[in-house]
C-alpha cells in the first residue's frame, strides 16, 4: 500500500506574501517532522510540487538533494498561479499505484494527531476525508482534505489533474483569487452523487486538548460519516509499526509533538522551535540527511 502526503511549493523564496510569510522557510522543519512521524518503511511517501521560480532558485537545489537522498518524490509543474498551483497536491491522486493522498499545507507542521487520523480514514473505506481542527474550519479544506484513490476516481470520473482543471473551468483572473481551489473541491465532493466523506469534527483544540465545546457534525449532501478529532496522535503508534522503524520516537514525546501548532491546518507556527524539538528527538539519520541536504 502506497500513501503519499502531497504538497506543493512555488514562488519567490527571497520574497514575503502579505501576511510576511516566506512559505519556502518551513521546507526543511516539515520534511524533518514528515519522515519521524510518515517513515517509507510504512510506506508512506512525500511528494512535493514545485513552479519554475523554485526549481531555480536555492531551494530547488535544497529539494533535489532531498529526492536523491530519498527524503521525498519532486514534480516540477510550470509556472505558478496561486490557487492553480495548490491544486497540484492533487496531482497524485492521478498517478498509478499510489492508494492514497493526503493533502497538506506546507506552513502546517505535520503532528501525531494527524497521522492518527490519516490511519482513522484508511480503515473507514471512504473516498475522501476533511479535516476540521478549528473552530474556524467549513466544508472540504484544501490542505486538510484526503483521498482514497480508486474510490474517488470512480466516484467523480476524474481520470487526471487535466480533467479536475476542466471540471472547475476558471478563468486565470479566479485561479487568482484565494479560496478558489476549495471552491472547486466543495462543489466536486459535496454534492448527491459525490464520493463517500469522512469529516473529522471539530472537538474543542486550541493549542491543547477539550479547551472549547465541540462541534455538532457537518451537514453534507454527499454519503457521510463523522469522528471526532483525536486528542492524542499517540494511538497508531502499534508494536508493528515500530518494529519496522529504525528509530521510534518516545510515546511520551509525541503529545509535546501535537503542541507545536495550535491546530491542525494553523497557518504558521515556530519554525525554530519545531525543528529544535525533532532533531532532539527525531531519528538522528533523518537529521543528519535533512543537514546534508541544506549544506
Amino acid at each position: 500500500m502506497k500513501k503519499v502526503v502531497s504538497i506543493a511549493l512555488f514562488g519567490d523564496a527571497t520574497r514575503k506574501d502579505g501576511s510576511g510569510q516566506n512559505y519556502h522557510a518551513y521546507l526543511q522543519t516539515f520534511v524533518l517532522a514528515h519522515a519521524n512521524l510518515f517513515p517509507r518503511e510504512q510506506g508512506w511517501a512525500l511528494h512535493v510540487h514545485i513552479d519554475d521560480t523554485t526549481l531555480a532558485g536555492e531551494y530547488g537545489r535544497i529539494l533535489a538533494r532531498m529526492k536523491y537522498e530519498g527524503l521525498l518524490e519532486l514534480a516540477t509543474m510550470g509556472a505558478a498561479v496561486l490557487t492553480h498551483s495548490m491544486l497540484w497536491r492533487m496531482a497524485p491522486v492521478f498517478e498509478p499505484g499510489i492508494d492514497y493522498v493526503f493533502c497538506r499545507d506546507i506552513d502546517c507542521i505535520p503532528m501525531p494527531r494527524d497521522r492518527a487520523v490519516c490511519d482513522v480514514f484508511i480503515a473507514s473505506n471512504c473516498a475522501a476525508g476533511v479535516i476540521h481542527d478549528s473552530s474556524s474550519h467549513t466544508g472540504i479544506m484544501g490542505g486538510l482534505c484526503h483521498f482514497q484513490t480508486a474510490a474517488f476516481k470512480n466516484a467523480t470520473k476524474l481520470s487526471s489533474l487535466d480533467d479536475l482543471y476542466m471540471f472547475a473551468a476558471k478563468s486565470e483572473r479566479e485561479w487568482a483569487q484565494h479560496g478558489t481551489d476549495q471552491h472547486v473541491l466543495n462543489r466536486l465532493i459535496d454534492r448527491p452523487d459525490g464520493p463517500t466523506l469522512l469529516e473529522h469534527r471539530y472537538n474543542g483544540w486550541h493549542a491543547g486538548p477539550g479547551k472549547y465545546p465541540a462541534r455538532k457534525a457537518g451537514v453534507y449532501r454527499c454519503r457521510s460519516w463523522s469522528s471526532p478529532m483525536p486528542d492524542k496522535g499517540k494511538s497508531w503508534f502499534s508494536h508493528e509499526a515500530q518494529m519496522q522503524m529504525s528509530q521510534p520516537p518516545v510515546l511520551s514525546l509525541l503529545e509535546q509533538a501535537d503542541l507545536l501548532a495550535n491546530h491542525l491546518g494553523a497557518a504558521g507556527y515556530e519554525i525554530e522551535r519545531a525543528r529544535a524539538f525533532w532533531e532532539q528527538h527525531g531519528d538522528p539519520t533523518i537529521t543528519k540527511l535533512v543537514k546534508e541536504c541544506e549544506s
